[in-house]
């Protein structure tokens, strides 16, 4: 049978073998412990003469050296063994040990036992103590063997000593499993504490998430498309529906800004030394919806590598569409009684945010079988953050923006492009931790994650470095909870986008 098909066996098989291989190794100890037993009974007669001519040379050892010469063969095997049973417990693959011996002899039933054994091979000793006394001086009956069975205690002493020695070790690798079991179960205990939102999360997820399932698929949704099949409209009430989706996705972005707050457990508002932040970045490689964004003013073009090089898309950061959390109150809506109706709260922008457009440079595969990947080359031209969360359809993670940027040559970045970062990010004091969401309809198909269906990003970012405490799984998580949250904005985003290429188009 060829050994690399061991691991093919059923479990079945695999535990036949070890127990057959603990037999095998309990069986050759027994053997080794007799043979050595009985080796060391023939010391009796060490430099003994006999008056019986028969025996005199039977047996006879003038000398040790001579006893260990004529026993050659026996000491060797006695080493052998050891090495063997020692190399058996220690160096064979796991796949030959057997769970029996660790419940036979780790068992605290098998101490008992051998002590039992000990006590008593301990009372036969006393008994014949005289005769043990005898053994050790040359003395022998007239065919040279022990007359009180001397051999049979050591034998007995071998096998409980071999005993005591696996329970001990099986004890403690018993104990060291149990202490490594504890350790994770710690371990895991502190991870599902440290990963636990604070109380109030659960609800105001919750809560947020009713809100925001409403407006994408009623409330919001349904007025905006009523709206565009209507053909009685003014430039007003253009105006007038532009301004109440912008004032919507505000609403949206404190949600977001209070729940990873709270995910922190920090205060917000008034007085409060920590300021949580967000906005949407739309993306986009239409250069009409690039215009409308823009509002006809100057958008500050940033980290951009230049030499006429035009980016596959580009991110528009619209003041219109960041907040900050400045009060205590938590809720985004007005219930209307009389109606049984809501109305969204108004939130004004953050007038500390200015405009600004960042690039995301992609570079295609030329992979026919892969038309929608691409390649790391162009990746160190992008900025991390909200670039890098396009590029890569995924969310990320800046705790230390500063530490961040400053590190942003090891991956290949730029010099100019580095030094950039750098500069930016050390004079802007808003945001010194950044989680960057890309939006988008769908993502759990993963043809449906491509740059291309990226539609906008939610940055949610503070004063103070560390969000999150710094920790990527609490970040990971608060992604997965807030996930719903992030498709139903994406439709809003989706929409309103709609709103603001007629809105173009009927000016």
């Amino acid at each position: 049978m060829n050994v690399e098909n061991i691991y093919t066996w059923s479990d079945k098989h695999k535990n036949k073998l070890k127990l057959l291989f603990t037999v095998l190794i309990y069986l050759s100890f027994l053997l080794t412990a007799f043979n050595f037993s009985s080796t060391l009974g023939d010391l009796k007669i060490l430099g003994t003469e006999f008056k019986n001519t028969e025996f005199v040379e039977v047996n006879k050892y003038s000398n040790f050296k001579e006893f260990w010469i004529l026993n050659f063969l026996d000491v060797l095997y006695l080493v052998s063994s050891v090495l063997l049973l020692s190399f058996s417990y220690f160096k064979l693959p796991h796949w030959l040990h057997s769970g029996l011996e660790e419940r036979v002899i780790g068992s605290t039933v098998s101490i008992q036992i051998l002590t039992v054994a000990t006590l008593v091979i301990g009372i036969y000793s006393s008994v014949t103590s005289a005769a043990i006394l005898d053994w050790f001086s040359p003395k022998a009956d007239k065919f040279g063997y022990a007359q009180y069975n001397i051999d049979m205690i050591i034998f007995v002493l071998a096998v409980v000593f071999l005993g005591f020695v696996r329970h001990g070790m099986l004890s403690a690798k018993l104990h060291k499993q149990e202490r490594d079991e504890y350790k994770e179960n710690v371990t895991q205990l502190e991870r599902v504490i440290r990963l636990a939102p604070p109380g109030k999360f659960a609800s105001q997820l919750a809560h947020y998430g009713d809100i925001l399932e409403d407006l994408s698929f009623d409330k919001f949704s349904k007025k905006g498309f009523d709206f565009l099949d209507s053909s009685d409209r003014k430039l007003s009430d253009w105006n007038d529906v532009v301004e109440e989706q912008q004032n919507t996705i505000r609403a949206c972005l404190i949600a977001f800004s209070r729940l990873a707050g709270s995910y922190d457990n920090a205060p917000l508002g008034v007085g409060s030394e920590l300021e949580y932040r967000a906005n949407l970045m739309f993306n986009t490689d239409d250069d009409k919806l690039l215009k409308v964004l823009q509002e006809g003013k100057k958008h500050r073009d940033t980290f951009s590598i230049g030499l006429n090089s035009k980016p596959t898309f580009q991110l528009v950061l619209n003041s219109e569409y960041s907040v900050l959390v400045t009060t205590e109150d938590e809720t985004i809506i007005n219930e209307l009684d009389a109606t049984s109706d809501y109305e969204v709260k108004p939130f004004e922008k953050d007038n500390q945010i200015c405009d600004a457009v960042f690039p995301v440079y992609i570079e295609k595969k030329t992979a026919p079988e892969d038309a929608n990947s691409h390649s790391n080359k162009a990746s160190v031209y992008n900025l991390f953050g909200a670039p890098e969360s396009i590029y890569s359809c995924h969310p990320k993670f800046i705790s230390d923006t500063d530490y961040f940027a400053s590190r942003l040559h090891e991956r290949g970045t730029p010099k100019p492009l580095a030094e950039a970062a750098i500069n930016y990010y050390k004079s802007d004091v808003k945001g010194k931790s950044i989680v960057s969401l890309p939006l988008s309809t769908s993502r759990f198909l993963q043809s449906k994650l491509k740059p291309s269906s990226m539609n906008a990003v939610v940055n949610i970012y503070r004063n103070k470095s560390n969000l999150f405490l710094g920790d990527e799984d609490k970040f990971n998580t608060f992604c997965h909870l807030t996930l719903p949250l992030q498709i139903s904005l994406s439709r809003l985003v989706v929409l309103h986008s709609a709103i603001l290429l007629e809105k173009s188009n009927c000016s």
